[in-house]
């Protein structure tokens, strides 16, 4: 769980140590202006399994703070699916035909 209010800069420059050991990434912005705010998410995928469970060490608990002075601790968890999703675009077969 990361605050709702990060941004994507901040949690670069956050966990700056570790991006040259990053093989794959994606952040989700959280909410904040519904009900019930949503946390912000990042997945990465590191190079090895050793560099990740020093990533766990190291960010697992860290408290991130937000403007308005609240403390969010990290979770930082394994995967269970641990493949990464492609970026390969599907061609539209309909494309140049006239209907």
């Amino acid at each position: 769980a990361l605050p709702p209010s990060l941004s994507e800069a901040e949690f670069q420059d956050t966990i700056a140590p570790f991006l040259q050991n990053i093989s794959w990434s994606a952040f989700v912005a959280g909410k904040t202006k519904t009900v019930n705010s949503v946390n912000s998410r990042a997945y990465l995928a590191m190079k090895s399994d050793e560099l990740a469970r020093e990533f766990v060490q190291k960010f697992n608990g860290h408290v991130f703070i937000n403007a308005k002075g609240d403390p969010f601790r990290a979770q930082v968890e394994f995967a269970p699916y641990q493949k990464i999703p492609r970026s390969r675009r599907h061609r539209d077969h309909r494309e140049g035909t006239i209907e």
